[in-house]
Formats: structure tokens, C-alpha cells, sequence
């Protein structure tokens, strides 16, 4: 959506979700963090109609992938992340751990409420599924080959889910 500015970045995002799994003693893999990274991504664009980050969301094997969160946590393979992510802050040359603008944690809130205690195999099977974004895409070009599902079709299909839930 041209003109339209993102609200934060994928990785401060990622840092709202391991505070709150922090908090709550929820232990929160890489393929978790990506997932619930995903539905804050997907939702907050049913509902605004505007990109929550502008980092794009990909179509890998196991479902949606930001790159530059799956980069950040690599390193902790498929064990629990104890760490946030960090970026360079170009004024300082310092690195500083990003945080989600003021008032966009209430936003978030409900969607992490609602994925928190799925299992991860549901998370995937749910972003796996044949009207989801990653379905429709990886049905259409016949793999998850890692290219970037559409900000257009993420928001299609999640405008359509908060029109029939009425949010």
C-alpha cells in the first residue's frame, strides 16, 4: 500500500511477543515467535487496512517467515528464545533492543491472547491451510519456495475473517 507508513518493524514486534511470553513463563520457539509474528501481521491488516511493519512476510516450508526475525534467532535452532532481537542504532553506532511504538500493545494484545497456548503444529497446520495466504499462494505457484506473500492477499483474506466475525 503505497503511502501508507508502517506502524514498527517485524523485530520490535518479535520483542512485544517474548516480553509477553516472558511474563507469562510461555516458552516461545523461532517457529512460534514467527507464527504469532505473522497473525499480529496479518490481523492488524484485516483490521487497518495498512502494514503493521514493512519487512516482508515469506512462504517457507513451515509457513509464513519474516527473514530479518528468522536471522535474528537463528542461532537458538528449535530450542526457547531467552533473548530479544537488537538493532543498530545509526546515530549512537550502539546496539539497542527496539520496542513497539506507545498504544499499538493494546492492538497486539488480543491476537497474542488468542494464539498463545496453541501448540506449535496447530500453528503451522493454520497457516498451512488451503484459504489462508500461504495456502493460496503455495497452491497457486505449487511450493513454499520463500517469495513474499502479498501484502494485498495477507490483506484480502484477513479484511474478509474480521468482516464475518464483525471486529
Amino acid at each position: 500500500m503505497e503511502g501508507v507508513m508502517a506502524k514498527t518493524t517485524a523485530l520490535a514486534v518479535a520483542n512485544y511477543i517474548l516480553d509477553r511470553a516472558k511474563e507469562e513463563g510461555i516458552p516461545i520457539r523461532q517457529l512460534k515467535l514467527q507464527k504469532i509474528l505473522y497473525f499480529c501481521y496479518a490481523w492488524y491488516a484485516g483490521n487497518k487496512g495498512e502494514e503493521l511493519f514493512s519487512e516482508d512476510v515469506e512462504a517457507w516450508q513451515f509457513g509464513p517467515v519474516v527473514r530479518e526475525v528468522y536471522l535474528e534467532f537463528k542461532d537458538c535452532g528449535s530450542t526457547p528464545i531467552t533473548h530479544k532481537a537488537t538493532e543498530l542504532d545509526w546515530e549512537t553506532l550502539d546496539f539497542k533492543e527496539p520496542e513497539i511504538p506507545t498504544g499499538l500493545a493494546e492492538e497486539l494484545r488480543p491476537v497474542w491472547d488468542e494464539y498463545k497456548a496453541k501448540s506449535d503444529a496447530w500453528l503451522v497446520e493454520a497457516t498451512h491451510a488451503p484459504n489462508e495466504p500461504w495456502g493460496i499462494l503455495v497452491k497457486k505457484i505449487g511450493q513454499a519456495d520463500k517469495r513474499q506473500i502479498p501484502f494485498s492477499l495477507i490483506q484480502q483474506v484477513y479484511a474478509k475473517k474480521v468482516e464475518r466475525i464483525g471486529a
